[in-house]
């Protein structure tokens, strides 16, 4: 009597890189509608506020479409002082129609904006404290100036980090030189002392340049914007661009509203407007954009070193360390700046790691120096005509949609199942029934370059199966085996070019029946040993199921495995 005896194992090997993922940002999470698989989407842009505001009321609003087909919506709003806004980061995100079948996607985005403080990157002649400004117009930034006489105007100043300064000031005749004529004398005073604010500093992936519009807070202003259409970025998969802005606040210029809208004016019989506005508030310092695209010698960007990359663009020393180091081709930067002493920074690609540092260095530097030449950076709004005893707040809302690249942070797995075993003709060629084979299975896999197995992933128990009376499971002629419990998942390395799947068998015989273990049953011997193998590239692998069937024949005997695979989604 004769034993067949098969070990199946499938071989897993290749390039054993990282698997991808995004920097975690709590992104919005949702699923998909065809595959039914939880999409985490990620990183969304931060300057992205929805604004949940029942009891504002829209004055005026303006549509500008752009080429790429972005479509913004910028409304004005007026919200009593007794209705704050209530604002919460998010976005929302409808993928009904997209298939993650690769690692990034194209997905539809409605973001929807509102903001009490508007942000300045250009210098302008309206920005100046007690500016009275057509609300109609800021929607399309247009910004037309109320040329109405007025009365004389009181500012109050404030500082950061403790300074010392004149409270306050009265300008006579308030227009943009009387105003920035006043702060001037201000901060020309001995008295006035102050320090560098350490400031606000934001760091985010951008895809497009509507993100680079988001991340930069540019509402006001047309949604490219000088700064906006300025930034380069990438959609290749082994670059990433990262912005980083920093903004310092050296003081404030606060208008210090009149006791009654009419005071606004010389004339007390000015006919006020009830969409007119004022500049209420500017913040003047000075604002830097730092901008790297790394490219990478791989064929994508990792999870693991986007996070470092983060670091790196965000840390004073600029540390690199190995995986950096070992991933990196080259590094593009760009700097811009808005106020404050000239940068001295000269941008470009920089293909030495050393030269990447000093920039980094060199622009930290540039944050610390001494206050000079600040602009203003910010400004707020609020409605020359009084309600409930005050101005009110005057706020811009937007909504944006634009088609932008982002990247799920999951690859799918490879599903791998020993299905069954199908005894076709069991005969040993002894003359006896026919059925008198016993299979014994094992099944292993491994990691590895095929030749040296190393990472063992699961061990199977051995399951025997008696094609006669040998054992507790037994197969007819023409019937078949169904392997339970013989379903795996694999991660795919992120690099999957490489990346191939080698599953079959080993067939062996000897004349030991295994009932009575005498040390042979597991030794495979020389005689008509059969190994069966079948290696599959893993881009022919989809998200159907793909049924490998392999025969062993030994002699009068024939075994057939049923294994399948398939790409799946979690």
């Amino acid at each position: 009597m004769k034993k067949l005896h098969i070990t199946s194992l499938f071989l897993m090997f290749g390039l054993c890189l990282m698997s991808f993922h995004l920097s975690a940002q709590n992104p919005p999470v949702v699923k998909n509608a065809k595959t039914g698989a939880v999409i985490k989407l990620g990183p969304m842009p931060v300057a992205v506020f929805p604004v949940k505001n029942p009891n504002g009321t829209p004055i005026a609003s303006k549509t500008f479409n752009f080429p790429g087909g972005a479509v913004r919506n910028i409304s004005l709003y007026k919200t009593p002082l007794s209705k704050p806004f209530a604002l919460r980061k998010g976005a929302v995100v409808n993928i009904q129609d997209q298939d993650p079948t690769s690692t990034c996607v194209n997905l539809p985005i409605n973001a929807e904006s509102g903001n009490f403080e508007m942000a300045n990157f250009a210098p302008t002649d309206f920005i100046f404290p007690g500016s009275v400004v057509d609300g109609m117009s800021i929607p399309s930034g247009e910004y037309r100036q109320i040329a109405a006489p007025r009365n004389p105007m009181a500012m109050a100043i404030s500082l950061t980090n403790g300074g010392v300064a004149p409270v306050s000031a009265v300008v006579n005749t308030p227009n943009v030189a009387s105003v920035r004529e006043a702060i001037n004398q201000l901060t020309a005073q001995a008295n006035f002392s102050q320090g560098v604010e350490v400031g606000e500093t934001r760091i985010e992936t951008v895809y497009s340049s509507e993100d680079v519009a988001l991340v930069m807070d540019v509402h006001a202003r047309s949604l490219m914007g000088s700064i906006g259409s300025s930034v380069s970025y990438t959609t290749d998969a082994n670059k990433l661009t990262l912005v980083k802005i920093i903004r310092q606040r050296y003081y404030s210029v606060d208008v210090v509203p009149p006791a009654i809208s009419q005071d606004f004016f010389a004339d007390p019989n000015t006919a006020i407007s009830p969409n007119w506005t004022y500049i209420s508030s500017v913040k003047y310092g000075r604002i830097g954009i730092l901008v790297m695209t790394f490219e990478s010698k791989s064929q994508q960007i990792e999870a693991s070193l986007e996070t470092k990359l983060r670091g790196l663009i965000g840390s004073v020393s600029g540390s690199i360390d190995s995986e950096i180091a070992n991933k990196f081709k080259s590094i593009n930067v760009q700097t811009f700046q808005f106020g404050g002493p000239p940068m001295n920074i000269a941008g470009g690609s920089m293909a030495s790691l050393a030269a990447v540092q000093e920039i980094f260095q060199r622009f930290d530097n540039w944050t610390k120096k001494p206050v000079n030449n600040p602009q203003p950076i910010a400004y707020s709004l609020r409605f020359v005509q009084y309600e409930n005893g005050g101005p009110a707040i005057a706020s811009l809302q937007s909504t944006l949609n634009y088609n932008a690249r982002r990247c799920v942070e999951f690859r799918p797995k490879l599903e791998v199942t020993l299905k069954e075993i199908k005894c076709i003709r069991a005969d040993d060629g002894d003359g006896g029934s026919g059925e008198d084979i016993y299979c014994m299975l094992t099944s292993k896999a491994f990691t590895g370059d095929g030749v040296q197995r190393v990472n063992a992933l699961f061990n199977q128990p051995e399951v025997v199966l008696n094609l006669k009376d040998c054992a507790t499971r037994s197969i007819n002629t023409g019937g078949s085996y169904l392997v339970p419990n013989a379903t795996r998942l694999y991660d795919i390395p992120s690099d999957d070019r490489y990346f191939r799947v080698t599953i079959g068998g080993d067939i062996d015989e000897d004349d030991n029946c295994g009932v009575t273990n005498t040390g042979s049953d597991d030794e495979y011997n020389d005689e008509g040993g059969v190994r069966t193998q079948r290696t599959i590239e893993y881009k022919d692998i989809g998200t159907n199921l793909t049924t490998v069937v392999f025969d062993h024949k030994s002699g009068n005997s024939h075994i057939q495995q049923v294994w399948t695979l398939r790409k799946v989604y979690q």
